[in-house]
């Protein structure tokens, strides 16, 4: 019976709406949901999979958010074109590595499990699609990795998916972008339909966003208020959370969490989302400006404005504001986040927000995988000027200072040293500026021993509570004079003792790596092997930068002199465009710029130490009034030493250790 009604079904051509033949034969495969089973679209799931899989606008752009369940959506489109349109199908990875992980993991147990695919598998379930041209009804899917034009010229397709579209390469083969490829591989079929999806990364570079930004109308989920019945788009500045102020914890906070209805002013929480989705409606809004990352843009009115998307069992319609219909232009985008996820609840979102504060990473993550918006790169341009009023008093040190960090940069003829106290929630007070000065090439002289010499004294600062705050701990660049320095921390360890952390730092350029990471691999070198640890360029400029900005984050010394300024502003976020084509962001440095680096190795010290912000290290009182007597009595100036003349009385003074000389 049940082949007899697929055969009947198939054979006379019947009309479904993609959304209601996704919950009568689509099932949610097991490999790839947590819940599997029947599938339940939610309110604004049923207009994504009408517009995505019926016969509406030849280009689809849909820029959304983590959560809102895309990837179910693009399996239910592709079962929907085997089981029920019969469709050439080419889905676009960003190597084919991907794509033939996609293909055996994702789409073959989905086709598996539907009820008008499961017995078309029979010809490629010896293969399980790990081929990137498979048989499937009569027509072809394909999944290929976007690495070359040729991928794009050898076959026409109905239907085209680019997943995830800011991962493929914004150049391919110097051709031009896979969107204008994509369009030219579904020119001569009579069915054209491209799909362009995904999370957005920067704005800068993003190419969803662009895409996003090009579409002759965008579409957004307008849900009613339950008080007052107005409707309006979910936003996160509409977002609040009562318990924000003093004496509340970020989970107490976050758990209060409300929309606020713009009309009149009530607030409703998370529970009433899935019954106000239900009278939700995808429509245009009346002006350009609804996103964060378009409030810099100028404001104009939407050519169609007003315009709703009507699904109806004929395919999707777009029907004016007076009732009537009109065409659909050539390319149509929708934007979703996850403020309209019944699965991710607002409490989670706030607390992720707060959890994010200070952190440009963190920052980032939200803004692309909770908002679904592309990341605005703000706040990297540190003007001298700023910087400069900025200067105050921190001798002696506030009071909420706990911790205490150091980052020396190594040069030629000097070691340059940046000291930062810290306080609760990582706020900076950078109040000094160091340069031992002398040779950093010999091992065991020169600007190394003056160096030691600090070190031996167990230097600490007066705080204003009449005690004495410790240095924790120094973080040491390797990058110059490598060998030398592996030498010297080795040796530097046993007279800092315990009580100070000594960090060898090894600089990385890639992006994805974490901000600072302890590696595996040890530095050797002859007499000496100490452990590295690797700290993101990029990352940790792009922190240091967006604190250094904020008042709040990062306070500034008045003894640090206007070289020091200069050095902390040298650095900056820009463009630059790749030999492929591709513009990313780079960190860029206009001049010296030690102290800023120095203020990115105190910070990756601290990131390592594991601190209870509400406990308090100080000296020992009879160690601070020690230390307090010496700095009254000997003061500790920075002296240059001849090289040689410190090398052969270092060689007097101490026996030779078998493999240390």
């Amino acid at each position: 019976m049940r082949l007899c009604r697929r055969v009947a079904f198939r054979g006379f051509g019947a009309v479904a709406r993609p959304a209601t033949w996704a919950e009568d034969h689509f099932r949610l495969p097991s490999e790839t949901s947590s819940a599997e089973g029947r599938f339940r679209a939610a309110p604004y799931q049923r207009g994504l999979v009408d517009m995505m899989a019926g016969d509406g606008p030849e280009r689809v752009v849909l820029m959304k958010a983590a959560r809102i369940g895309f990837t179910v959506l693009l399996l239910a489109s592709i079962c929907f074109w085997f089981g029920q349109r019969r469709r050439h199908v080419t889905i676009y990875q960003p190597d084919d590595k991907s794509a033939a992980r996609f293909a055996k993991m994702t789409v073959l147990p989905a086709l598996r499990d539907c009820d008008q695919t499961g017995d078309m598998l029979d010809d490629v379930q010896h293969n399980d699609l790990t081929l990137a041209l498979s048989r499937i009804g009569g027509k072809i899917l394909r999944c290929l990795g976007a690495v070359s034009p040729s991928r794009f010229r050898e076959f026409t397709s109905d239907s085209i998916l680019l997943d995830e579209a800011d991962a493929l390469k914004r150049d391919i083969g110097g051709e031009g972008n896979p969107v204008e490829l994509a369009a030219r591989a579904i020119r001569n079929s009579p069915f054209r339909r491209l799909i362009v999806g995904g999370t957005p990364t920067d704005m800068e570079s993003s190419l969803l966003y662009d895409e996003f930004m090009k579409a002759s109308l965008r579409f957004y989920f307008f849900v009613p208020c339950p008080e007052c019945g107005h409707e309006d788009v979910l936003l996160w500045e509409n977002m609040e959370w009562p318990g924000k102020e003093e004496g509340h914890s970020k989970a107490d906070a976050a758990a209060q969490a409300r929309m606020v209805c713009q009309e009149c002013g009530s607030m409703w929480a998370h529970g009433q989302l899935r019954k106000a989705l239900r009278g939700g409606q995808w429509r245009v809004p009346d002006t350009t400006r609804v996103l964060a990352c378009q409030r810099n843009d100028e404001e104009s009115p939407e050519e169609f404005a007003g315009h709703v998307l009507e699904c109806t069992d004929a395919g999707p319609m777009l029907r004016a504001p007076d009732g009537g219909h009109v065409d659909w232009p050539q390319t149509v985008a929708l934007h979703i986040n996850a403020l309209y996820s019944p699965w991710w609840s607002w409490p989670s979102c706030v607390l992720e927000w707060l959890k994010a504060q200070g952190d440009v990473t963190k920052l980032k993550t939200f803004t692309n995988l909770t908002l679904g918006e592309p990341w605005m790169d703000t706040g990297t341009a540190i003007y001298v000027a700023d910087l400069k009023r900025r200067r105050e008093p921190l001798s002696p040190l506030p009071a909420s200072i706990r911790r205490i960090t150091a980052g020396v940069d190594v040069q030629e003829d000097r070691l340059s040293m940046l000291l930062v106290a810290w306080a609760a929630d990582e706020v900076a007070h950078i109040f000094d500026r160091m340069e031992i000065v002398g040779d950093t090439s010999i091992h065991g002289a020169g600007a190394w021993l003056d160096f030691e010499e600090w070190l031996g004294a167990k230097p600490s600062w007066e705080v204003a509570d009449g005690t004495r705050q410790p240095l924790d701990a120094v973080g040491l660049d390797t990058g110059y004079h490598t060998q030398t320095c592996y030498r010297e921390v080795a040796r530097l360890r046993s007279v800092a003792g315990r009580s100070v952390f000594l960090m060898p730092i090894k600089g990385s350029g890639t992006k994805t790596t974490p901000l600072v990471q302890r590696l595996q691999t040890r530095g050797k070198v002859p007499g000496a092997s100490v452990v590295l640890y690797s700290v993101n360029r990029y990352q940790s400029g792009r922190v240091c930068l967006n604190r250094l900005a904020k008042e709040d984050k990062v306070k500034i010394g008045d003894l640090l002199t206007d070289q020091v300024i200069n050095e902390l502003c040298s650095t900056a976020v820009e463009k630059r465009r790749q030999p492929s084509g591709a513009v990313s962001l780079e960190l860029v440095a206009h001049g010296r710029d030690e102290a800023i680096d120095c203020f990115r190795y105190a910070l990756a010290c601290l990131r390592t130490m594991q601190i209870d912000w509400s406990r308090k290290r100080r000296l020992k009182s009879a160690d601070a009034d020690k230390a307090r007597n010496e700095e009254d009595v000997v003061p500790a100036p920075v002296v240059t030493r001849n090289p040689a003349h410190t090398a052969r009385r270092r060689l007097q003074r101490r026996p030779r250790r078998r493999g240390a000389w």
